[in-house]
């Protein structure tokens, strides 16, 4: 039998102590690849407490799917109705979502990892709402998240109390790396609720197979890349027809080259974000986005 909370129930707006992660809340999402399988799982856990520069704060891990370039955030702080991560590089914490906005706030997140300058997103709420779960009155929100230098890409869309974001969780995919892409969030649980979305028929995959890990077709380093400086593109299986094209931001293409081995050098004089597309008998197999600084 379900439990009720009558608070919850008799004001609407009433907060939560912790309105996200709790310690063993479980979110499964599916995932998506650009050049590989076209489903996979990725499991995210609340693994427990710990305190960062006097803040509490809960740790999440992966115990399942694709990181081979995903940024994930771990550590979390929820303080006056706010949610905070922590930030590793400039070792303080950064607002990330708030719980008690109105339709019309915004905020701005900035983002850093190894791999880039990082970038800044943009929030803005377009509407508010509740939903009920397991008899528990939770809040919701529509929103959109825009990148300012389209280094990362956040496609969260909707964000419900506990559950949590449900196009994307709350950690950053890298621009520059289309190979895991989250697609939908498929369920989700802790002590107090289960939820599992409508769309899907079970948590995990029904045609999911077990099998090797995945390889993209090719791989592109440095990325991103400075004005000039050469971008080594290797390719695990060449083939006679194997073409590799270049296309800027506005889809106009500025180079192509056969690729008859299975390493090739790329050096682009201008800065912006371009789209590398392997193709094999004129035909494309497998793309990834080139950021140039």
């Amino acid at each position: 039998m379900r439990h009720v909370l009558l608070v919850a129930l008799l004001l609407p707006t009433f907060t939560h102590s912790q309105c996200w992660a709790p310690v063993g809340a479980l979110w499964t999402y599916k995932q998506g690849s650009c050049c590989g399988p076209d489903t996979n799982l990725a499991v995210i856990r609340a693994d427990g407490d710990t305190v960062i520069n006097g803040r509490d704060c809960t740790k999440l891990i992966a115990d399942q799917g694709w990181f081979g370039c995903y940024s994930f955030v771990r550590y979390f702080s929820e303080t006056n109705d706010s949610l905070y991560f922590y930030d590793t590089h400039t070792d303080r914490f950064t607002l990330l979502f708030q719980w008690n906005a109105m339709p019309g706030d915004t905020w701005y997140t900035e983002v850093n990892d190894d791999f880039s300058t990082g970038d800044t997103l943009d929030w803005t709420v377009i509407d508010t709402g509740q939903v009920v779960i397991d008899g528990l009155v939770l809040r919701n929100w529509q929103v959109q998240v825009l990148p300012r230098h389209m280094m990362y890409n956040a496609p969260i869309g909707h964000v419900t109390e506990r559950l949590g974001p449900f196009g994307s969780p709350f950690t950053w995919t890298f621009g520059a790396c289309d190979g895991e892409t989250f697609l939908q969030l498929r369920c989700y649980e802790d002590d107090g609720i289960s939820w599992q979305n409508s769309a899907v028929p079970q948590c995990a995959l029904s045609t999911h197979i077990s099998g090797p890990a995945f390889t993209p077709p090719f791989k592109l380093r440095p990325n991103p890349v400075a004005t000039g400086e050469p971008v080594l593109l290797d390719l695990h299986h060449p083939a006679a027809t194997t073409d590799v094209v270049v296309h800027d931001a506005l889809g106009r293409e500025i180079a192509r080259m056969d690729l008859k081995e299975s390493r090739a050098s790329i050096t682009l004089p201008n800065s912006g974000v371009y789209v590398v597309t392997l193709q094999h008998a004129g035909h494309p197999i497998a793309q990834q986005r080139l950021i140039v600084h």
